[in-house]
C-alpha cells in the first residue's frame, strides 16, 4: 500500500572543496530541514535529503530553493549544488 505524504522531499548534491566533506556534512546536518546526508563517490561529494512541509500558500519547491540558496550554498566548503525535486514520490508503508 502506498500513501501520499504531507511533506516534500528534495535531494541536494553538493560539490565540496577537497577534504571538506565531513565539515560540510556536520553543518548540513544542523539544518532542521535536512533529514539525512551521505558522502558519495562520483561528480558530487555529498548527498543531502531535505524534507519540507507541503503548504498551499508557499509551494514546497520555493521552500526547498530557499534552504538550498540561503543556507546550504553559503556553508563554507560548498562549491556547487545540484537540486532534484521529485514531482511524485512513493514509499512502501512500514508494517
Amino acid at each position: 500500500m502506498y500513501e501520499m505524504r504531507r511533506y516534500a522531499r528534495a535531494f541536494v548534491l553538493l560539490s565540496t572543496e577537497l577534504g571538506r566533506e565531513r565539515d560540510v556534512i556536520k553543518r548540513v546536518m544542523e539544518l532542521p530541514e535536512v533529514e539525512e546526508a551521505h558522502i558519495v563517490p562520483g561528480d558530487y561529494d555529498v548527498l543531502a535529503v531535505l524534507k519540507v512541509r507541503r503548504d498551499i500558500v508557499a509551494p514546497s519547491e520555493e521552500e526547498v530553493m530557499d534552504v538550498v540558496l540561503d543556507k546550504i550554498a553559503k556553508i563554507p566548503g560548498v562549491r556547487d549544488t545540484h537540486t532534484i525535486i521529485p514531482t511524485h514520490s512513493f514509499t512502501k508503508r512500514q508494517e
